[in-house]
Formats: C-alpha cells, structure tokens, sequence
C-alpha cells in the first residue's frame, strides 16, 4: 500500500484546526490514503487495505498553504511509536527501575480495566501507591504516587517523574490535613 505520508500530514494538521478537536500529544490514525482516514484508539487495527499511524504532537513549526496557516506545533506520523510501549505492571517496575533522575514517557497500551492490576502489582513491587485523580476541563490523568516516583496516566500515554522534595512535602501535607478532618 501506497499512502504519501507528507500529504497524510498535512491533512491530519488540517483537521486538528477543527474547533472540536482535542489536542493531545498521541492519537491514533487509520488510513486507506492521504484523504481518507479516521481517529481510532490504541486497540483498533487496520483492515487489509489501510495502515495505522501513530501521530504525535511535537514542537515542529509546519506552514500549510491552504489557509496560509503556520502551526507551533504539529502532528507527525509514523507506523512505530517514538517512545516506549507499556502495557502491564511489569514494564512500568522496568521503566522506574531504568529511570535516571528526572523524567520519561511511554506510550500507553492498555485498557482502564487494567489500571487496579497494575496498582496492586505495583503496590507488591514498592509498598503503599496512592491514588489521584486529576481533572480539568480537557483532560484527565489517573496519578500514581510511590515512595520515590509520580506516575501519570493519561488517555494514551504514561509519565513517570522522579518525585522532588516539594513534592514530598507537599504530600505530606496534604495526609497530616486529611487526618485532622
């Protein structure tokens, strides 16, 4: 199968103009062509006469001539993901273990369903995991906190961070004012 790519490109910046569009750093794309394709989530495959895309937002300064418009950031297309996958609680106990100080992101591969699996396997591995949930008016993460490292779970992708000591501070706070109610 032949899709030209560029042109997939540019039509999926095209539709992210859209009004209703929810910006997001991972979508996942179906396409038969450059003019023919569809959103679809991480579990959804390709028939036999399309492709699946991953499609990434990035800082990449892209001009479209129709509309003479020039987006800070834009969307890439690839058929391999450009970070980690992660699945299951074994690969998050290998990404904090191969975690320098700092930060990482992984694409996420699994269902909602999996999220109290992967807590309590995680709970097993590192001790007591809290649990958050922060919301705003566009997004959702699930927040997973451990001794030494904050887990965010997003729609599609996962970020660890270490924790910094504002951070613990910050939580213990947050317990002691917790008790006293």
């Amino acid at each position: 199968m032949d899709i030209n790519q560029q042109q997939l490109e540019m039509n999926v910046n095209l539709h992210s103009l859209r009004p209703e569009f929810l910006n997001r750093e991972l979508h996942y794309i179906i396409a038969s062509d450059e003019n023919n394709f569809r959103f679809v989530s991480w579990d959804q495959e390709p028939s036999g006469s399309e492709m699946k895309f991953y499609c990434f937002l990035v800082e990449k300064e892209l001009h479209i001539p129709a509309g003479n418009v020039t987006l800070k950031e834009s969307y890439i297309l690839d058929t391999k993901p450009m970070y980690p996958l992660i699945s299951n609680a074994e690969d998050f106990i290998v990404t904090i273990k191969s975690m320098d100080k700092g930060a990482t992101k992984c694409v996420r591969k699994f269902a909602d369903d999996d999220i109290d699996n992967i807590q309590k396997e995680l709970q097993a591995a590192y001790g007591n995991v809290e649990q958050h949930m922060v919301k705003s008016p566009e997004f959702q993460h699930l927040l997973l906190v451990l001794d030494n490292v904050e887990i965010s779970i997003s729609a599609t992708m996962v970020y660890f961070k270490q924790k910094v000591q504002f951070t613990e501070q910050h939580y213990q706070h947050i317990k002691e004012e917790a008790q006293q109610q």
